[in-house]
């Protein structure tokens, strides 16, 4: 599995104990800190920025992406070209699993201004197949809720938390701070089984 934006390798012995061979790669400094934490892996984690990184082609049953890509990743321009390498990377059958932020409004959008339905779309057009698309936690009230001061009053914290689930039951694309979007490696002619 291709661990995108691994970061200070906190998933990375989870995700290495569910797979024969793992590899993570974000920034040297985020590597760095990685290898630190887990040892044992130091070898399977690469330095590289992610747009620039040298994706083998079909060799991972799975590539996650965990705020990796609308964070800092890539831009509007060379989101494309990162897809289409993410796709060429997968075997037959392969998914990729993106939990993103992807918002077009400047004050909820983190570095990538796209909605999560551009994104989808563009990822489709690269040969990736949407399987599954869903909303976690109301961008409401995660701004709200992820303040300091909100973890003085947890009766405060959870009603908030049941409200913000309801309202993604009621509008699940729009008010949805995070997507969870799972897509599945074609040859653009049709889905693997």
């Amino acid at each position: 599995m291709l661990d995108l934006g691994c970061g200070t390798g906190r998933l990375a012995a989870r995700l290495s104990s569910q797979f024969s061979v793992y590899t993570g790669v974000d920034m040297e400094s985020m590597v760095a800190q990685a290898r630190n934490r887990c040892p044992s892996l130091s070898e399977y984690f690469v330095s590289s920025n992610i747009a620039s990184y040298r994706f083998p082609q079909r060799a991972f049953d799975l590539v996650l992406s965990i705020a990796c890509i609308s964070c800092g990743a890539c831009n509007r321009l060379n989101l494309p070209d990162l897809m289409q390498e993410v796709a060429s990377s997968l075997t037959r059958g392969g998914r990729f699993i993106a939990i993103e932020p992807f918002h077009r409004h400047s004050l909820l959008a983190r570095q990538l201004r796209l909605s999560a339905k551009e994104f989808a779309s563009t990822a489709t057009e690269c040969g990736l197949q949407l399987v599954e698309w869903r909303a976690v936690h109301t961008w409401p009230f995660r701004m709200l809720l992820s303040r300091a001061k909100c973890a003085s009053f947890p009766r405060f914290t959870k009603a908030g938390y049941r409200i913000g689930e309801i309202l993604l039951k009621v509008s699940p694309k729009s008010m949805g701070d995070y997507s969870f979007f799972v897509f599945e490696a074609t040859d653009g002619t049709e889905r693997y089984d």
